[in-house]
Protein backbone atom coordinates (compact mmCIF):
# COMPACT_ATOMS: atom_id res chain seq x y z
CA UNK A 1 0.00 0.00 0.00
CA UNK A 2 1.43 3.33 -0.96
CA UNK A 3 1.92 6.24 1.38
CA UNK A 4 -0.76 8.27 -0.47
CA UNK A 5 -3.37 5.50 -0.08
CA UNK A 6 -2.54 5.07 3.63
CA UNK A 7 -2.79 8.81 4.21
CA UNK A 8 -6.09 8.96 2.31
CA UNK A 9 -7.53 6.03 4.31
CA UNK A 10 -6.37 7.51 7.61
CA UNK A 11 -7.95 10.84 6.68
CA UNK A 12 -11.19 9.12 5.67
CA UNK A 13 -11.33 7.20 8.97
CA UNK A 14 -10.60 10.37 10.98
CA UNK A 15 -13.30 12.32 9.13
CA UNK A 16 -15.80 9.48 9.66
CA UNK A 17 -15.10 9.41 13.40
CA UNK A 18 -15.45 13.18 13.60
CA UNK A 19 -18.76 13.07 11.73
CA UNK A 20 -20.12 10.46 14.14
CA UNK A 21 -19.04 12.53 17.15
CA UNK A 22 -20.37 15.86 15.91
CA UNK A 23 -24.10 15.27 16.44
CA UNK A 24 -23.53 14.24 20.05
CA UNK A 25 -21.32 17.23 20.70
CA UNK A 26 -23.74 19.63 19.04
CA UNK A 27 -26.72 18.53 21.15
CA UNK A 28 -26.49 20.08 24.60
CA UNK A 29 -28.75 18.71 27.31
CA UNK A 30 -31.06 21.48 28.47
CA UNK A 31 -32.50 21.55 31.94
CA UNK A 32 -36.21 20.80 31.94
CA UNK A 33 -38.76 23.39 33.03
CA UNK A 34 -40.28 22.71 36.44
CA UNK A 35 -43.33 24.14 38.19
CA UNK A 36 -44.27 23.71 41.84
CA UNK A 37 -47.73 24.44 43.22
CA UNK A 38 -48.80 25.25 46.76
CA UNK A 39 -52.36 24.71 47.96
CA UNK A 40 -53.53 25.68 51.44
CA UNK A 41 -56.53 24.03 53.00
CA UNK A 42 -56.86 26.00 56.22
CA UNK A 43 -53.09 26.04 56.66
CA UNK A 44 -52.55 22.39 55.67
CA UNK A 45 -50.18 22.56 52.68
CA UNK A 46 -49.91 20.28 49.69
CA UNK A 47 -49.11 20.64 46.03
CA UNK A 48 -47.45 19.16 43.01
CA UNK A 49 -44.08 19.30 41.27
CA UNK A 50 -44.78 19.39 37.54
CA UNK A 51 -42.45 18.76 34.59
CA UNK A 52 -42.42 16.98 31.25
CA UNK A 53 -39.34 15.08 32.47
CA UNK A 54 -40.26 12.39 35.01
CA UNK A 55 -37.05 12.65 37.02
CA UNK A 56 -37.84 16.31 37.62
CA UNK A 57 -41.11 15.44 39.44
CA UNK A 58 -40.06 12.52 41.62
CA UNK A 59 -38.04 12.59 44.82
CA UNK A 60 -37.71 16.39 44.95
CA UNK A 61 -37.35 18.24 48.23
CA UNK A 62 -40.12 20.83 48.43
CA UNK A 63 -39.47 23.57 50.99
CA UNK A 64 -42.26 25.82 52.23
CA UNK A 65 -41.21 29.27 53.43
CA UNK A 66 -42.99 32.02 55.37
CA UNK A 67 -42.72 35.09 53.19
CA UNK A 68 -41.51 38.08 55.20
CA UNK A 69 -41.72 40.83 52.58
CA UNK A 70 -43.62 41.66 49.40
CA UNK A 71 -41.98 38.87 47.39
CA UNK A 72 -40.22 35.55 48.05
CA UNK A 73 -36.64 35.88 49.31
CA UNK A 74 -35.15 32.63 50.57
CA UNK A 75 -32.11 34.47 51.95
CA UNK A 76 -34.28 36.15 54.61
CA UNK A 77 -37.58 34.22 54.67
CA UNK A 78 -38.08 31.58 57.36
CA UNK A 79 -38.22 27.91 56.36
CA UNK A 80 -41.55 26.59 57.62
CA UNK A 81 -41.37 22.89 56.72
CA UNK A 82 -40.45 20.51 53.88
CA UNK A 83 -41.49 17.29 52.18
CA UNK A 84 -40.24 15.04 49.38
CA UNK A 85 -42.37 14.63 46.26
CA UNK A 86 -43.77 11.27 45.18
CA UNK A 87 -43.10 9.71 41.74
CA UNK A 88 -46.09 11.59 40.31
CA UNK A 89 -44.94 14.89 41.84
CA UNK A 90 -47.47 15.01 44.71
CA UNK A 91 -46.27 16.31 48.07
CA UNK A 92 -47.98 17.20 51.35
CA UNK A 93 -46.97 18.57 54.75
CA UNK A 94 -49.92 16.81 56.36
CA UNK A 95 -52.19 18.33 59.00
CA UNK A 96 -50.05 21.06 60.48
CA UNK A 97 -52.40 24.07 60.59
CA UNK A 98 -49.98 26.85 59.63
CA UNK A 99 -50.59 30.18 61.29
CA UNK A 100 -51.57 33.43 59.63
CA UNK A 101 -49.11 34.58 56.99
CA UNK A 102 -47.98 34.37 53.40
CA UNK A 103 -46.28 31.17 52.25
CA UNK A 104 -44.60 29.82 49.11
CA UNK A 105 -43.04 26.53 48.00
CA UNK A 106 -39.56 26.15 46.52
CA UNK A 107 -37.85 23.29 44.64
CA UNK A 108 -34.11 23.60 44.02
CA UNK A 109 -32.17 22.71 40.91
CA UNK A 110 -31.40 19.09 40.17
CA UNK A 111 -29.21 17.76 37.37
CA UNK A 112 -31.25 18.25 34.20
CA UNK A 113 -34.05 20.08 36.07
CA UNK A 114 -34.60 23.76 36.75
CA UNK A 115 -35.63 25.24 40.09
CA UNK A 116 -39.14 26.54 40.74
CA UNK A 117 -40.99 28.85 43.13
CA UNK A 118 -44.76 28.65 43.58
CA UNK A 119 -47.19 31.51 43.70
CA UNK A 120 -47.52 32.94 47.21
CA UNK A 121 -50.54 31.84 49.25
CA UNK A 122 -52.10 33.81 52.10
CA UNK A 123 -53.32 31.95 55.16
CA UNK A 124 -55.84 34.04 57.12
CA UNK A 125 -56.00 34.24 60.90
CA UNK A 126 -57.85 31.28 62.36
CA UNK A 127 -61.00 32.66 64.06
CA UNK A 128 -60.91 29.73 66.51
CA UNK A 129 -57.30 30.32 67.53
CA UNK A 130 -57.00 29.70 71.31
CA UNK A 131 -55.45 33.14 71.86
CA UNK A 132 -58.67 34.79 70.66
CA UNK A 133 -61.14 32.65 72.65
Amino acid sequence: MTKTIRTTLALAVALSLMAVGLPGAAVATKSAEVKVTLVSNGGDFSGKVKSKRGKCKADREVKVYIQGGNSPDRSSDELYNSDTSEDNGDWSLGNNRAGEGTYYAYVGRKSGCKRAISESVDVPRDPFDEEDV
